[in-house]
């Protein structure tokens, strides 16, 4: 199986390699490429954004509209501890499979400044809102960006004395998308779902993992896979420490 898998990443390596020169560089970073880009730019700039909207007036107001949407008594009550939140949410109808989590709205309760849950719930209302409208403009804007550059640079690309250039880099860059998404992301889940949700087939994972040389190199290599699996607390096998 392990040779046989070989074979395999060898076959979509090479297919990679050639489909990605033929194409070159520069078209390969245009169109979805841009999609993508400009949905992680948006994305990391919405979070750094956030912070300091929502210490402005104009957030703190809306929070204040979103509050008043919640107009059943419980939460309107005050809350002095998460012993008295855990009560409230237990007389709360359907809310009383939330008094599990008592302590740990409470103290997002408290990390926002929050008295009652009505706030903690406009709070979070407002926040999502200001978030999506956010990224939804942020996400146009780069991604019209992105294209017209994108565009500009197909221009450069059909130059005799750059046309070489654009086939090796798109080469290079095909293969090492490939790699990410075959094993930063399909092999990195693969091993995440096993080690967490299968541990009894961990056994068998790992040696058919060892019978495959570049599956085996692959593995250990896997940077970006690591940092993934740590946001999850689960650490990857590293099979020739």
């Amino acid at each position: 199986m392990g040779t046989i898998a070989d074979l395999v990443l060898v076959a979509i390596a090479v297919i990679a390699l050639f489909t990605g020169g033929a194409k070159g560089l520069i078209k390969q970073l245009s169109g979805v490429f841009c999609g993508l880009l400009a949905l992680v730019l948006a994305t990391m700039l919405t979070s750094l954004i956030m912070t300091p909207v929502k210490t402005t007036g104009v957030f703190q107001n809306f929070v204040g509209t979103a509050t008043n949407w919640f107009t059943n008594e419980m939460f309107k009550a005050e809350v002095t501890s998460a012993e008295e939140l855990a009560t409230i949410l237990q007389n709360g109808g359907a809310w009383k499979i939330l008094s599990g989590m008592a302590a740990t709205i409470y103290a997002g309760m408290e990390a926002l400044g929050c008295t009652t849950l009505g706030q903690l719930c406009g709070n979070y209302v407002a926040s999502l809102i200001v978030e999506i409208v956010l990224w939804i403009v942020l996400f146009v804007i780069l991604n019209a960006v992105l294209k017209f550059i994108a565009k500009q640079l197909q221009k450069v690309a059909q130059l005799p004395v750059f046309k070489p250039l654009d086939r090796i880099l798109g080469a290079v860059w095909a293969v090492g998308i490939t790699y990410v998404v075959l094993i930063g992301i399909v092999l990195t889940l693969a091993e995440i779902v096993v080690m967490k949700f299968a541990p009894d087939s961990t056994d068998a994972m790992l040696e058919f993992l060892k019978s495959s040389k570049l599956l085996s190199a692959a593995n250990d290599t896997n940077v970006i896979g690591s940092l993934f699996a740590d946001l999850l607390n689960v650490t990857l096998p590293v099979l020739n420490a």
